[in-house]
């Protein structure tokens, strides 16, 4: 019985029940009973056909009954034999084999199988004429196949064949629709739907036979779509080999942490990790496989955002490397004369200086000083001066050696060191700068007036007993006092004895110690620029106004371009000068290939004279266009010269790349002399740099319309104090959480007589050009404060945040100042946030230390501006006393919708918190940005969603309003 199977079993078991309760109903008397009928049946048909017998018998019509006689026994199949006796016991008839089959030994008592029935000729005087015997069949059993049987065995023989035949086809059936699922118990059930994974059953075959809750919702299928499912008819996406549920039911061992992926129409594919483990039953037989399935799609894709975030984070901080890397070599020079500074001086050299006196080594000193420098600024003017101190480094740059190092020591003052060098050969060099200086000019400062200058000059080396690199400066600089005491424009050594002027006739005697070809005097090669040996500004516009008077005379037209190249600075920062260098030659050579033999090419250097009138750097190319009479073919030769810088140039196996700006004036439309046309093209092109990189621009009037404007601007500032033009407007700094304001932030606006509203991008920068953004600053200190008064009188406790401009922040008496303006107005200084941008702070470091740490002892909150926009680093920014960081516009813009800018953000807001800092997000225009930042954890939020910058006594209603909408 062990070895049939389920079916058969619940078959055989439910026949046995059936069949045991028809023998417990033939018990009980309660089933038919088919001998009782049958016996009545006979003893009917006896006694019917003894009184039909009688009647005949009287007739004595013999042949009658021997005919119904013979009838009855050929037509009734249970009817043996029949006799018919009379009184005396003969046989008057006889059918059948009646002696064989009646026992005689009955008499004449009757029984199921012999019927005795007398027959009277008066039946009431009961006078007996004979008998009619009957013999029947047995009625006990039934013949089948030969064999008899008896009716109830034949009965139960068959309900039981039948039966177990029906019962195991209809439990098959219901074995296949049965809901499969049921064959799990609820107890079971339920504890599987607690899972935090989808759970599977399977039975051997591959049918699910049960799926919990969590597998449902995961793949958004109903139970009915996945029980009684192969598992493998499930939408997996194409995997190798075997899945993981094979594996296990072949194998007959845990397949454990296997990826696979489940495509569900209309929805991203679900990535599971799965794990598989064989079923087995009490006697340790495989039935099936237990599949467990952890949902790990939004932790891919979270993996996937983090290893993006990483990477853009990684950029970033790449990025934040490289600028820091290009401000540590901007903070090491000086931006007018691109000297190394004072700070670079001791930073870089002091030790140098140090091992040089160890190892008794020749080490020396030049303090360089500009002979009445203060008379040049005095008559022709700071812009004037500063040019001067530009022309003056080149050209002490173009006669020292390649390991000599100049510095700008200050003011008019340069330091230059010179390692290995003795005294002789240090006062050779000396004469040598002292010459070429003498021999420069400055063409047209003011009303073409051209400027000279000359230099007195200090020298000492480490041989007169300088112990340290400041002592060292300090002989040298007491020899150039000296020189400056005795008569200027000379050089003098130092001596430990007194103060000497050096012999030359002495000195030059010993020629050896100076290097081969370090001499250039002034006057040589004059009209050829040094480094890409292309004609200088002087013979550029001689030949431009060559040029003008031949196209007069033969009406044709010429065409000036002047070519800046983009970023060229942070070439020369990041890659050293040598390197700037071949690259300007090189585009020297790729522009002269370019051009026509007609067409002409010089490089505008900050190291010829004359580049001040036109404010042009090193990095920018005048190219003269001769022949071209239309505008179209113009185009197209400047657009070979733009495509001719498009490939890098490769020095060192570094690829550098390049664009440019182009700006382009032409003869007769935009000018009739060369001064005219060279100012357009540097207009244009000044245009052109404001657009964007790499783009051209064409001289127009309007340029000359927005310069005019900013002339104009920059005159009426001048009165804008006087008149009362300025107003300070307030922009509301919010809680993130609350919307409750934090804060304000002091905007300043001019009511412009003539222009109406000035927005500070317009007037600021002109403000700190001309130096009266100090008077300007202390105006708004001073009225922030004042405004900050009235609010406390009337219950508003408001901090104020102020913006400090460079120019303002460079003040020494900058803390003097803000501490009068508070004490005037008798507020606190903890009502006074004062914003700083970083770029403001990374131009000297050290000393923005010291005044944000003067002006956070008394008191004053300070916030870190444009964060993210400048060049500092988290070294840095730790050894600030920074209350506040405010991220830039910029970064906010898109922060819903660009992962990078989202990433940078959020880095950018841990950082600040885990510095102890609150951060403010600037340009806060939409909803998406604020529900961005509040689940970033940003602290405050500024911008037009939440309020614009008003006049103060329409920020009151604002105040009001926000609070009022807070609390409730």
């Amino acid at each position: 019985m062990r070895k049939l199977f389920p079916a058969m079993c619940v078959s055989l078991g439910l026949i046995m029940a059936v069949i045991s309760v028809i023998l417990l109903s033939d018990l009980l008397g309660l089933m038919p009973d088919r001998a009782t009928a049958v016996i009545d049946g006979r003893k009917k048909l006896a006694e019917t056909l003894a009184i039909q017998y009688s009647l005949a018998a009287r007739r004595q019509d013999y042949d009658s009954i021997e005919y119904s006689m013979r009838m009855q026994v050929e037509r009734n199949g249970e009817l043996l034999s029949a006799a018919l006796r009379n009184a005396a016991g003969e046989f008057v008839m006889v059918i059948g084999e009646h002696a064989e089959y009646w026992n005689e030994n009955l008499g004449e008592k009757s029984t199921p199988t012999h019927m005795h029935v007398p027959i009277y000729t008066n039946a009431i005087k009961k006078q007996k004429w004979g008998a009619v015997e009957l013999r029947f069949a047995d009625i006990n059993k039934i013949s089948a196949f030969g064999v008899f049987f008896s009716p109830l065995a034949l009965m139960v023989g068959f309900v039981a064949v039948t039966g177990f035949l029906v019962f195991l086809i209809l439990i098959k059936k219901i074995f296949t629709n049965i809901d499969p699922s049921a064959v799990v118990p609820t107890r079971v059930r339920k504890a599987l739907d607690t899972l935090t994974e989808g759970v599977l059953l399977v039975d051997k075959k591959g049918k699910i036979m049960f799926a919990n809750e969590v597998f449902a919702d995961t793949t958004g299928m109903t139970e009915s779509q996945i029980i009684g499912k192969k598992v493998e008819d499930l939408n997996w996406k194409e995997t190798h080999g075997e899945l993981p549920w094979e594996k296990a039911m072949k194998s007959g061992v845990s397949i454990v942490g296997e990826k696979i992926e489940l495509a569900v129409p209309g929805r991203v594919n679900i990535q599971f990790v799965v794990n598989s483990s064989p079923v087995l039953d009490d006697k340790g037989k495989q039935q099936g496989v237990m599949i467990t399935f952890d949902d790990v799609t939004e932790l891919e894709e979270k993996n996937n955002e983090l290893r993006d975030m990483v990477y853009k984070l990684k950029e970033s901080s790449d990025q934040i490397n490289r600028q820091n890397e290009e401000l540590r070599v901007l903070a090491t020079r000086d931006p007018l004369t691109n000297c190394l500074n004072r700070r670079s001086l001791f930073d870089q050299f002091e030790e140098k200086c140090l091992e040089a006196i160890k190892n008794n080594v020749e080490f020396s000193c030049m303090m360089l000083d500009i002979d009445h420098f203060k008379n040049v600024n005095d008559t022709y003017g700071h812009a004037a001066g500063d040019e001067v101190l530009r022309v003056i480094s080149a050209a002490t740059k173009a006669v020292l050696r390649s390991n000599d190092e100049v510095f700008r020591y200050g003011g008019e003052e340069f330091c230059v060191l010179l390692p290995g060098a003795d005294v002789k050969s240090a006062y050779n060099l000396a004469e040598r700068v002292r010459k070429n200086i003498e021999a420069q000019v400055v063409e047209g400062a003011v009303e073409d007036q051209d400027i000279r200058v000359t230099a007195s000059i200090g020298l000492s080396s480490i041989r007169f007993g300088s112990e340290n690199l400041p002592a060292l400066i300090e002989s040298a600089d007491a020899a150039l006092y000296e020189s400056k005491r005795t008569g200027r424009n000379k050089a003098t050594i130092w001596q430990p004895e007194d103060i000497q002027t050096a012999k030359v006739e002495d000195i030059q005697k010993d020629k050896s110690a100076e290097e081969p070809g370090t001499t250039v005097l002034a006057g040589e090669h004059i009209d050829v620029d040094k480094i890409t040996g292309l004609p200088n500004r002087a013979h550029f516009r001689r030949e431009l106004a060559r040029t003008i008077e031949y196209a007069r005379q033969h009406d044709e037209y010429a065409t000036v371009l002047m070519l800046d190249l983009d970023m060229f600075k942070r070439i020369n920062n990041v890659f050293g000068y040598s390197v700037g260098d071949t690259v300007l030659d090189t585009v020297a050579k790729r522009l002269s290939g370019t051009l026509r033999a007609s067409d002409s090419t010089c490089r505008l250097g900050d190291d010829v004279p004359g580049q001040g009138v036109f404010g042009l750097g090193g990095d920018e190319f005048g190219i003269l266009l001769t022949g071209l009479e239309s505008k179209e073919n113009v185009h197209i030769v400047v657009e070979r010269l733009v495509n001719s810088l498009a490939s890098p140039v490769t020095v060192d196996d570094e690829e550098i790349y390049m664009t440019c700006c182009v700006g382009v004036s032409q003869f007769p439309a935009d000018g009739s002399d060369a001064d005219t046309l060279v100012t357009c093209a540097g207009a244009a092109l000044q245009q052109a740099k404001r657009d964007d990189m790499d783009s051209v621009q064409y001289f127009h009037d309007d340029f000359v319309s927005v310069a005019r404007s900013g002339y104009e601007i920059e005159n009426s500032l001048r009165y804008a104090l006087e008149n009362d033009e300025f107003e300070l407007y307030f922009q509301p700094q919010l809680a993130v959480q609350s919307l409750r304001i934090e804060s304000m932030e002091a905007l300043i606006r001019w009511h412009h007589p003539q222009h109406g509203i000035v927005p500070p991008s317009e007037f600021i920068p002109a403000a700190e050009a001309s130096g009266q953004i100090i008077d300007i600053g202390k105006w708004v200190i001073k009225t922030a404060c004042q405004q900050v008064r009235s609010w406390l009188d009337v219950g508003l406790e408001l901090p104020v945040a102020i913006n400090l401009s460079p120019v303002q922040f460079r003040q020494k008496d900058l803390v003097e100042q803000i501490n009068a303006a508070v004490s005037s107005a008798m507020v606190d200084p903890q009502y006074l946030q004062l914003e700083i941008t970083e770029s403001m702070v990374m131009e000297d470091v050290d000393r923005s230390l010291e005044i944000m740490q003067t002006l956070s002892r008394f008191g004053y909150r300070i916030s870190i501006d444009d964060f993210g926009t400048g060049y500092s680093s988290l070294e840095y920014l730790k050894r600030f006393p920074v209350d506040f960081l405010k991220i830039d516009r910029a970064f906010i813009k898109d922060i819903d919708t660009d992962p990078g800018d989202a990433a940078i953000v959020s880095a950018a807001i841990n950082m600040a918190h885990s510095m102890g800092l609150q951060v403010v997000a600037e340009g806060v225009e939409t909803e998406e940005q604020l529900l961005f930042l509040r689940n970033l954890h940003c602290d405050m939020i500024q911008g037009f969603l939440l309020g614009v910058p008003l006049p103060a006594k329409d920020a009151i209603a604002l105040i009001d309003e926000k609070q009022w909408k807070a609390q409730a």
